[in-house]
């Protein structure tokens, strides 16, 4: 059975991390065989829009969605879930946060459950105590 996942990438003001970002999605697809993928892109209101002309020659960018207003980062995915073609949706920060590795890891996982949870520990030490103690209530709540 193959694997069909939808990669929203959502941003606001990235620049050309957006591009490391769709290029960081594509060579990690690359790595997983059997995977069929989608990339739609939101710009959650970003007050310049020079990167999108450079979007529309990768083939792998289905969507490119530009909020006129910043509706926040959940606002955009859920834009963007409008959209897709696939059930399993993987929302992707613009700002190329995510190594090839974690893009991976998630897409070998696709059919395996209803939800797949990630967990960042790159960034614990840096974060402030009362966004750690977020994220763990969230991660236990989903689980």
């Amino acid at each position: 059975m193959h694997k069909k996942i939808s990669v929203i990438i959502f941003e606001r003001n990235v620049g050309s991390d957006l591009i490391r970002t769709i290029n960081t999605v594509n060579n990690a697809a690359k790595s997983v065989p059997d995977l069929f993928y989608e990339i739609i892109v939101v710009d959650d209101g970003s007050s310049t829009k020079p990167i999108a002309s450079e979007l529309k020659n990768l083939s792998s960018v289905k969507e490119i969605v530009f909020l006129n207003n910043t509706i926040g980062i959940s606002g955009a995915i859920l834009e963007a879930v409008k959209l897709c073609k696939y059930e399993n949706i993987l929302p992707v920060p613009g700002h190329n946060m995510y190594a090839e590795e974690a893009i991976i890891n998630v897409s070998k996982l696709v059919n395996q459950g209803d939800i797949v949870i990630g967990c960042r520990n790159n960034l614990a030490i840096e974060r402030p105590p009362i966004k750690k103690l977020a994220s763990r209530i969230l991660r236990d709540v989903y689980r």
